[in-house]
């Protein structure tokens, strides 16, 4: 069992909006990753690599809407620049905390972050301190703290664990980011750690956050399950992978798109997959990824093995956050584990 890249921030979640934040067209494998121009080494196990460059077009037109904000375009790549940054990230939260550039923070204290000190909003002298200010904080978040994926800075700008009553306004941060993401074109630089996961010949496991199977194909209790399920606790938001190279051929809703819970699943409220994704690898080879939180990378994206293609969700027939993965030869639905049993023979 040999370990591979992680990529873990990703832009294309054509959305209904938020996880996941994010898309990418590489991967894991080093030689992979040199046909994108090789990596960035930013600390002894945190890489990026550079997928293409800021759509001006889409920037320009974006920035038009952002009130407060809508002459500092050049700022937020200037200091993006600076502190070794997305750009996209940086100006995608900043238009979330500061409702595009409305805010009182941003309108009176100059303060694009919405930072606060001992629950006092700071205060700058320019829009540029503020903007300069934001990008060094969010630099610290990303390259020495390693949050790389906007669910990662989600929990640091928009906790869902408190008891303040922000609860549930927090729990659309995430979403929110990765729609104003999307607006802006996607991201343009993919993060990986080296030696998070695993890969065997030319295929990588599909969630590197757990490999505990819960639901077996076609089992006596589920004579009709043509997958396996993965889970556990902790898993909802976290990273669907791509098992092999192939084309993404549906990126859709199947069923019901809200996240369903156990109770939703025996009422007969929630069915079918949800968001899912389906790749074709070729030679009549397909796999299915479901009952992700949001929609998946678009129709079209030719993914490479290891990339981020969507994330856990609930949605469709579904009791708790949780992979649903199939594979399907020539037609026919065929048992996951006579193809990634292998990734679990030393569990």
């Amino acid at each position: 069992m040999k370990k591979g890249w992680f990529i873990l921030f990703i832009p294309a979640i054509t959305m209904v909006t938020p996880l996941i934040l994010l898309i990418f067209i590489p991967v894991m494998i080093a030689g992979a990753l040199d046909e994108h121009g090789g990596t960035v080494n930013v600390s002894d196990d945190l890489y990026y690599i550079e997928l293409k460059e800021v759509d001006m077009q889409l920037w320009n037109e974006n920035f038009k809407k952002a009130n407060a904000l809508s002459d500092y375009g050049d700022y937020f790549l200037e200091y993006a620049e600076l502190f070794n940054i997305d750009p996209i990230v940086l100006v995608a939260i900043s238009m979330k905390e500061t409702n595009w550039g409305v805010s009182r923070e941003v309108r009176e204290n100059n303060n694009p972050g919405v930072y606060s000190e001992d629950n006092e909003d700071l205060r700058f002298e320019t829009l540029e301190e503020g903007i300069k200010m934001m990008a060094l904080k969010l630099g610290e978040l990303i390259n020495d703290e390693g949050l790389v994926t906007i669910n990662d800075l989600g929990n640091k700008y928009a906790p869902i664990d408190v008891e303040d009553g922000s609860e549930e306004l927090n729990r659309l941060w995430v979403p929110d980011v990765l729609e104003i993401v999307e607006e802006f074109g996607g991201l343009t630089r993919q993060y990986a750690f080296s030696g998070d996961l695993d890969t065997i010949d030319e295929m990588v496991w599909v969630t590197p956050y757990t490999k505990r199977v819960t639901s077996g194909f076609r089992t006596s209790s589920r004579p009709n399950h043509n997958g396996i399920d993965i889970a556990s606790d902790g898993i909802r938001g976290t990273p669907v992978l791509a098992l092999t190279d192939g084309v993404v051929t549906i990126s859709d809703a199947n069923g019901t798109t809200f996240e369903s819970d156990a109770s939703d699943y025996r009422n007969g409220r929630s069915k079918g997959y949800g968001w899912y994704v389906e790749v074709d690898h070729g030679d009549g080879f397909k796999t299915r990824y479901a009952h992700l939180i949001e929609q998946g990378v678009p129709v079209g994206t030719e993914v490479k093995a290891g990339q981020i293609i969507g994330y856990v969700g609930s949605t469709g027939a579904s009791t708790a956050p949780h992979l649903h993965f199939e594979t399907i030869i020539n037609g026919n639905f065929v048992d996951p584990m006579g193809i990634v049993g292998v990734f679990l023979e030393e569990e």
